[in-house]
């Protein structure tokens, strides 16, 4: 999936084609549209002459500049995500942090927190904010538009079918820009935007940004000096500035000719009231959040005036440096000197393909589109590669389980197998071959066996307790011999048969008088042949 973040310059439109691996975002093309002269916008106005209608909005974003995106839009994939920020003249940023650890409540409380610090009622505005998760609640960027605004940008937008996926803010990504990156070493730093029209100066305490400002000192100054004091046009000021403007430390200033110095005097003019506009918002952060500058990030395009490093930090009193590919997004672009300092923001506004709650989106409620649907974060390919490994994985274990359950079913066939071989059961070779295909031919077997056993057991369940011992208490009551007792054997029909022997020949024969006299029902009674031994049997 291609994704495509636009940054809409007063002097060119700057744009990065890139794509997400592995989380990771991977520019892979770049391209800078120089907006002609003739459709440059005027110079902003100053913070007291600031209007916000929808006139000083339209003039922000030409229509021809709307025509250069409509254009590019055109040649893109229906597929391609596209982000472009809103105009910072219509937009303002709240800092906040809210003291609850619930996202849902934290999101609740936000407008009337905001509400508060804004000269507008809710309903008058169009809100979106970004929530991070600090270790006592969270901390949010708010940025807001006036809504009659916001709704006017939104139908040009979408009468020049240039609607992209996300509308955000410049300050809500350089916010997340830092927080996700690793290479800022520094934990209180600025980053100073010098682009054309105005300076953005980003002031970041513990990573976090904490205020913002906007100077109105930038390229366009030059430009103008250049064009006033050397009474050229607007066109060879522009292309000296770009090829030869440079700014001097008061000690270079002897090393120079008389030209260089005279212009070298002039630069330093026009940037004075950028030194002094940061030197007030460096106070303002030293006094409300107690924290001293570490170091000065610039970027921009005018960044790439010649010692202009060397300027600010002199004049400045803090290290300065500039911003490079710390991320290395740019490994697959070719880059020139400082060439990146054109693209900064819009790598920065990138950021929000990798987290997609990090950042502003004003498509959002009654502006929300299809085109604002979920991005993902990761490459098909990668996405592909994940679901292979994780197949592969449920595949062997899979194959683990069948090992195991195929072990555990041959050691079930053993077992089964060695029960059906009692004899007891009657099972034939035959019917133990074929038990697994036609189990319920031995099923219906040994049902049989299992009902005629459980009839047996009911019959000898249902018999007199004492039974078995009747007969032998009848003997024991009308029998007095000196005779043994020598058989005794009983049916559960109620027979008896019982012997008498191992006495004298008398004890025999009165033994058989008093059976005989005994009564006893159906008796038999018997001699042995040997006449020592005598046989009773009889019915209870």
């Amino acid at each position: 999936m291609l994704l495509v973040t636009i940054d809409i310059g007063t002097y060119s439109i700057k744009i990065l084609e890139s794509r997400v691996d592995k989380k990771k975002l991977r520019h892979i093309r770049k391209e800078q549209k120089v907006i002609p002269l003739s459709m440059e916008l005027p110079p902003p106005p100053s913070n007291e002459e600031k209007i916000k209608s929808e006139e000083v909005e339209k003039s922000r974003i030409t229509d021809e500049q709307f025509k250069m995106l409509e254009t590019y839009f055109n040649q893109l994939p229906e597929s391609a995500k596209i982000i472009f920020q809103v105009p910072n003249e219509i937009c303002s940023t709240r800092f906040i942090h809210v003291p609850v650890k619930n996202r849902k409540k934290a999101e609740q409380m936000i407008p009337f927190q905001l509400e508060e610090d804004i000269p507008y009622t809710l309903g008058q505005v169009h809100l979106s904010h970004a929530l991070k998760k600090t270790t006592n609640g969270f901390y949010s960027v708010s940025s807001f538009v006036p809504f009659s605004e916001f709704q006017a940008f939104y139908n040009r937008l979408d009468n020049q079918n240039c609607l992209p996926m996300v509308v955000t803010t410049e300050v809500s990504n350089w916010a997340q820009y830092v927080s996700e990156t690793q290479g800022f070493k520094e934990q209180n730093f600025c980053i100073l935007d010098i682009g054309h029209n105005t300076t953005n100066a980003y002031f970041f305490a513990n990573k976090k940004l904490v205020a913002y400002n906007i100077g109105y000192v930038a390229g366009r100054s030059i430009d103008e000096m250049i064009k006033e004091n050397y009474k050229v046009s607007l066109e060879q000021a522009i292309e000296f500035k770009h090829e030869n403007s440079f700014l001097l430390i008061s000690e270079q200033y002897d090393e120079v000719d008389d030209k260089q110095r005279e212009f070298a005097v002039k630069m330093d003019e026009t940037f004075q009231q950028l030194i002094k506009d940061f030197k007030r918002w460096d106070l303002s952060y030293r006094v409300n959040h107690n924290k001293i500058l570490d170091k000065i990030y610039v970027t921009g395009g005018t960044a790439k005036t010649k010692n202009i490093e060397n300027y600010l930090a002199r004049n400045l009193e803090k290290p300065v440096d500039f911003i490079t590919d710390i991320d290395h997004r740019f490994q697959s672009v070719s880059l020139k000197d400082n060439e990146i300092l054109s693209y900064s923001t819009s790598n920065a506004l990138s950021t929000f393909y990798i987290n997609r709650q990090g950042a502003n989106n004003f498509l959002t409620g009654d502006f929300a589109t299809l085109k604002s649907e979920e991005l993902p974060i990761y490459s098909i390919g990668y996405v592909g590669w994940r679901m292979a490994l994780i197949t592969a994985i449920f595949f062997m274990f899979l194959s683990i389980e069948g090992y195991f359950l195929q072990k555990r079913e041959s050691q079930v066939d053993r077992d089964m197998l060695g029960i059906l071989s009692n004899d007891a059961l009657d099972i034939s070779q035959t019917e133990r071959r074929t038990v697994r295909k036609r189990p319920e031919i031995v099923e219906s077997k040994i049902s049989k066996k299992l009902k005629s056993l459980k009839d047996e057991i009911h019959q000898i369940n249902n018999m007199n307790e004492t039974n078995g011992l009747m007969g032998l208490f009848e003997i024991s009551k009308k029998v007095r011999t000196n005779c043994q007792l020598l058989k005794y054997e009983d049916s559960p029909s109620g027979h008896i048969e019982a012997s008498f022997g191992e006495c004298d020949d008398e004890d025999i024969q009165s033994l058989n008088n008093i059976l005989k006299n005994s009564y006893f029902s159906d008796a038999e009674i018997n001699t042995n042949s040997a006449g020592d031994q005598v046989l009773l049997k009889f019915k209870l």
